[in-house]
């Protein structure tokens, strides 16, 4: 028989096995958390990377939007200017009145440094800057040639954008945006160029804070540098860098990330966006090293964790020792066990009284998230609303009608889920509160001029069950909207208002949406102003599915609809 020590022998062979299972079990758990925690980190440092790309192909999105936006603003400046340069049979004028005019462009203009006219060969005839003009010979630029080029070829009119620099008028670089002047005959009768500081991209571009450091490059045809901007350089150095002594890094693969390490701008991962409809680039590295050191910081949290599993796992050990040494001891004192799971029926009575208590708390946390799944709904569905108003504007004018209705139920299912998430009552809409938002909603929706009709909403407090509230502000919506999009055609003024109220004999509540507009056409007293369509298919359904009863009837002038609840829908006294 063994005795207290746990030993079956004198050798205590037994004892000696336990030690050795321990041991050998402590080890193999220990490796496998390693292993486990190695396989964490390194997925952390990719998921890192990830999204070091995704921030730079976002943030080079970003900049190539505000590039396209200030070359559409340099092409109206460009527009401007060719028409102060006279019909195209004519010579360009060369007088101080077209000089105050391109003077004036500068100073609407804040990015326009200065608006010039070139005549055919690249010499200055006038220019915002001066006058006269002092006699400037600019045939040798590359943006000259390019345009002497384009029309030699018989290539249409186009954009050009070079970069000067060190520019003799102000001793810093610029670029230069151009367009060509077309003769009578479609020879080249001139050149129109705005000068643009690279410091006013600079300016922008140091802004733009991402938490790395950024190397940014817009890019030109044949990916030439027109600005390169690295936070945290001199501003002198980068002045003073040429084009060709700092090329650009080769482009990354579409949709993807390329990793470099280049003169003057360290490690870097870059991403590449397109300046929608113009030969233009930006390109946006961010610092590898700030990202290789910031996840050396969250590495020396596994190995603090590593080491924690690893204690833990060796006092498990020796507790398992212990508990193995103690097993005889364990079996003599059973009849003790049996008196202390007595002592536990007693706790575990406590512990469930306690943990009642712990379920009230556990409901108040449900609403809290009940609450935050409203709001996230509420955010999806804006997202949803967002991304079909985008299609929206890509599909021709007499498609976009179905887009724009399914905006306005969209944005009515929006407004339960907001109300809900600010409200203390997780499954209960104020829908007074409700038809107040709704109504301004839809007419900033679908008019272009929402003061043109007036929204007057008169509503009582009335609680409504979730189930109940969402088909209600639908149908409220698609009444409001069937109003806003035909009770006043040609641009009529009008009014429309909604009325919620308890009827005490009718034993509900009754909602009234009418108008003032031009009234029902011809025909059955339930038909709409339109004819009938999808939205009066889903009123009624709507109505039917909250036990409503719906009557449409003329009004004096206009069209009234009622809506008529019972009580026991909406649980009013």
């Amino acid at each position: 028989m063994a005795g207290r020590d746990g030993k079956s022998g004198p050798d205590g062979k037994d004892s000696l096995s336990a030690t050795t299972l321990v041991g050998v079990a402590a080890g193999v758990v220990l490796l496998f958390v390693l292993a486990i925690l190695l396989l964490v980190a390194r997925e952390d440092r990719r998921e890192m990377v990830a999204h070091a790309g995704r921030l730079a192909a976002n943030t080079a999105l970003l900049l190539a939007e505000q590039a396209g936006q200030l070359v559409a603003a340099s092409e109206v400046v460009l527009d401007e200017a060719a028409l102060l340069a006279g019909p195209p049979d004519a010579p360009i004028p060369a007088t101080q009145a077209v000089h105050q005019e391109l003077r004036r462009l500068v100073e609407t203009w804040e990015h326009a440094n200065s608006v010039y006219l070139l005549d055919p060969t690249g010499r200055s005839v006038v220019s915002s800057r001066e006058f006269p003009v002092r006699p400037a010979d600019s045939s040798g630029r590359l943006y000259v040639q390019r345009q002497i080029g384009r029309t030699a070829a018989g290539l249409p009119p186009a954009l050009v954008i070079d970069r000067v620099e060190r520019s003799v008028f102000t001793g810093t670089n610029l670029l230069i945006l151009c367009k060509p002047l077309p003769g009578a005959d479609g020879s080249l009768r001139g050149i129109v160029g705005l000068a643009v500081r690279e410091e006013f991209f600079r300016n922008f571009y140091q802004q733009v804070d991402v938490g790395f450091g950024l190397a940014i490059l817009l890019l030109g045809a044949d990916r030439q540098v027109l600005v390169r901007h690295v936070q945290g350089a001199d501003a002198g150095a980068e002045e003073r860098t040429a084009p060709e002594e700092s090329p650009a890094p080769p482009a990354p693969p579409p949709g993807g990330m390329l990793r470099l390490s280049t003169l003057g701008e360290g490690d870097r991962i870059y991403a590449e966006a397109p300046v929608r409809g113009r030969d233009l680039r930006v390109m946006v590295g961010l610092d590898a090293t700030a990202l290789e050191a910031r996840w050396r910081e969250r590495l020396r949290v596994y190995l603090l964790i590593a080491a924690i599993a690893a204690i833990g796992v060796s006092g498990l050990g020796l507790l398992a020792l212990r508990w193995a040494r103690r097993e005889a001891e364990v079996r003599d004192r059973l009849e003790e066990a049996n008196h202390l799971l007595e002592q536990r029926v007693g706790e575990r009575t406590a512990e469930l009284s306690e943990s009642n208590g712990k379920l009230a708390l556990a409901l108040r946390d449900k609403e809290v998230l009940f609450r935050e799944v409203h709001h996230r709904v509420k955010n999806n569905l804006q997202l949803v609303s967002s991304l079909l108003r985008l299609q929206a504007m890509r599909l021709p004018a007499e498609l976009r009608q179905g887009f724009e209705d399914s905006l306005s139920r969209i944005q009515s299912m929006s407004l339960v889920h907001e109300l809900l998430y600010r409200t203390n009552q997780p499954s209960r809409v104020d829908f007074a509160d409700y038809l107040r938002r709704l109504a301004p909603t839809l007419a900033e929706c679908f008019l272009p001029d929402p003061d043109r009709i007036a929204i007057e909403v008169v509503a009582e407090p009335l609680d409504l069950e979730l189930d109940t509230a969402i088909p209600l502000g639908l149908l409220a919506g698609e009444l409001i909207t069937n109003a806003l999009k035909h009770a006043f055609p040609d641009w009529r003024a009008g009014c429309i208002t909604v009325r919620l109220e308890r009827v005490a004999e009718a034993d509900g509540v009754l909602l009234t949406i009418m108008d003032d507009g031009v009234g029902l056409r011809p025909g059955p007293t339930d038909a709409p102003a339109d004819g009938g369509g999808l939205g009066m298919v889903l009123v009624q359904s709507l109505a039917a599915q909250v036990q409503a009863t719906l009557s449409t009837r003329p009004g004096a002038p206009g069209t009234r609809h009622h809506v008529l609840l019972p009580a026991a829908v909406t649980g009013a006294d």
